[in-house]
């Protein structure tokens, strides 16, 4: 599997499983409008990676869980709770992902 799409289950979902890096070739990841508060340090092993969309929810900090992820160009960061400082933080380590903020 290369997509996975995890979307619109609001307050039924607030954490990833670390099952997930049973699918270490995704490409894409949707985590649209849940209720998850961080990331699994397992995301940070997702070496094909290109696409994170954590937009809708109220999640603080991606770092450094998505540090190693050099492949990500596209990041969806709309309506998260993410500080200036953090996303400073992640421009300066991964300057080529394209952050979305709307």
């Amino acid at each position: 599997m290369e997509q996975l799409y995890i979307i619109n289950f609001r307050e039924n979902v607030n954490k990833i499983p670390k099952s997930i890096t049973n699918f270490p070739k995704l490409t894409l990841l949707a985590l649209y409008n849940n209720n998850i508060t961080n990331l699994p340090q397992e995301l940070g092993s997702f070496s094909a990676l290109e696409t994170l969309y954590v937009d809708m929810n109220p999640i603080t900090t991606l770092t450094p869980n998505i540090n190693p992820l050099r492949k990500l160009g596209t990041l969806g960061l709309a309506n998260a709770k993410i500080s200036d400082d953090e996303l400073k933080n992640i421009k300066e380590q991964l300057p080529n992902c394209k952050i979305l903020l709307q």
